[in-house]
């Protein structure tokens, strides 16, 4: 994998797994602040149900990420560089 724009994004079940992992990693620790200011604010609320709530909508938008680029890489057009540039 070249890790570049059109880079195959692999299985399904590879995606999803790498997706969340990234979102644990590199997501989750910015939004402490805000499960813990959810925490405070609605006294008995779980943590673990904002936490829940944030990961499915962040996996939402990778899953829709995701098949617009499958279809888009179906579909693809590859301009060489010379002509995307006198482009702009």
């Amino acid at each position: 994998m070249d890790a570049g724009p059109g880079t195959d994004l692999g299985a399904f079940g590879w995606f999803i797994g790498i997706w969340v992992t990234m979102m644990a990693a590199m997501m989750l620790p910015s939004a402490v602040p805000t499960v813990v200011m959810f925490s405070g604010l609605r006294r008995g609320a779980p943590a673990w149900a904002f936490v829940a709530g944030y990961l499915l909508a962040w996996t939402t938008v990778g899953l829709a990420a995701r098949v617009r680029g499958a279809c888009k890489s179906s579909h693809r057009v590859v301009a060489p560089i010379s002509a995307v540039l006198s482009s702009l």
